[in-house]
Protein backbone atom coordinates (compact mmCIF):
# COMPACT_ATOMS: atom_id res chain seq x y z
CA UNK A 1 0.00 0.00 0.00
CA UNK A 2 2.51 2.74 0.80
CA UNK A 3 5.72 1.19 -0.83
CA UNK A 4 3.86 -0.46 -3.95
CA UNK A 5 4.57 1.14 -7.69
CA UNK A 6 1.38 2.02 -9.09
CA UNK A 7 1.09 -0.65 -11.70
CA UNK A 8 -1.53 -1.66 -13.35
CA UNK A 9 -1.57 -4.78 -11.74
CA UNK A 10 -2.62 -3.48 -8.31
CA UNK A 11 -6.43 -2.88 -8.37
CA UNK A 12 -7.05 0.60 -7.15
CA UNK A 13 -10.68 -0.06 -6.26
CA UNK A 14 -10.21 -3.29 -3.72
CA UNK A 15 -7.67 -0.47 -2.49
CA UNK A 16 -9.84 2.40 -1.81
CA UNK A 17 -12.75 0.06 -0.44
CA UNK A 18 -9.98 -1.97 1.71
CA UNK A 19 -8.84 1.74 3.17
CA UNK A 20 -12.43 2.66 3.35
CA UNK A 21 -13.64 0.06 5.22
CA UNK A 22 -10.37 0.17 7.72
CA UNK A 23 -11.04 4.09 8.62
CA UNK A 24 -14.57 3.11 9.47
CA UNK A 25 -13.97 0.84 11.81
CA UNK A 26 -10.85 2.79 13.00
CA UNK A 27 -13.24 5.38 13.75
CA UNK A 28 -16.55 3.65 15.17
CA UNK A 29 -14.44 1.87 17.45
CA UNK A 30 -13.00 4.74 18.64
CA UNK A 31 -16.37 6.58 19.21
CA UNK A 32 -17.34 3.50 21.18
CA UNK A 33 -14.75 3.54 23.35
CA UNK A 34 -15.36 7.55 23.70
CA UNK A 35 -18.77 6.65 24.80
CA UNK A 36 -17.97 3.69 27.14
CA UNK A 37 -15.76 5.61 28.91
CA UNK A 38 -17.97 8.38 29.49
CA UNK A 39 -20.99 6.77 30.62
CA UNK A 40 -19.14 3.69 32.47
CA UNK A 41 -16.00 6.41 34.00
CA UNK A 42 -13.74 3.59 33.75
CA UNK A 43 -11.98 3.55 30.71
CA UNK A 44 -10.99 0.41 28.97
CA UNK A 45 -7.66 -1.27 28.80
CA UNK A 46 -5.43 0.36 26.74
CA UNK A 47 -5.87 -1.45 23.52
CA UNK A 48 -4.91 0.83 20.97
CA UNK A 49 -1.89 -1.51 19.34
CA UNK A 50 -4.77 -4.46 19.05
CA UNK A 51 -7.48 -1.93 17.49
CA UNK A 52 -4.38 -1.08 15.05
CA UNK A 53 -3.48 -5.12 14.31
CA UNK A 54 -7.90 -5.81 13.54
CA UNK A 55 -7.64 -2.56 11.53
CA UNK A 56 -4.60 -4.39 9.21
CA UNK A 57 -6.29 -7.44 9.38
CA UNK A 58 -9.38 -5.75 7.81
CA UNK A 59 -7.62 -4.06 5.16
CA UNK A 60 -5.88 -7.13 3.40
CA UNK A 61 -8.83 -9.55 3.94
CA UNK A 62 -10.64 -7.11 2.33
CA UNK A 63 -8.32 -6.51 -0.50
CA UNK A 64 -7.89 -10.17 -0.77
CA UNK A 65 -11.43 -11.06 -1.34
CA UNK A 66 -12.20 -8.27 -3.34
CA UNK A 67 -9.38 -8.78 -5.62
CA UNK A 68 -10.61 -12.67 -5.95
CA UNK A 69 -14.15 -12.18 -6.09
CA UNK A 70 -13.28 -9.88 -9.59
CA UNK A 71 -10.83 -12.49 -10.69
CA UNK A 72 -13.97 -14.98 -10.66
CA UNK A 73 -16.05 -12.97 -12.87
Amino acid sequence: MFFERDSESTDRRSVNVATFLTFAFWGSFLLFMSIYSMWVLDDLYNIHSVILFIGLVIFFTTRLFIEISQKRK
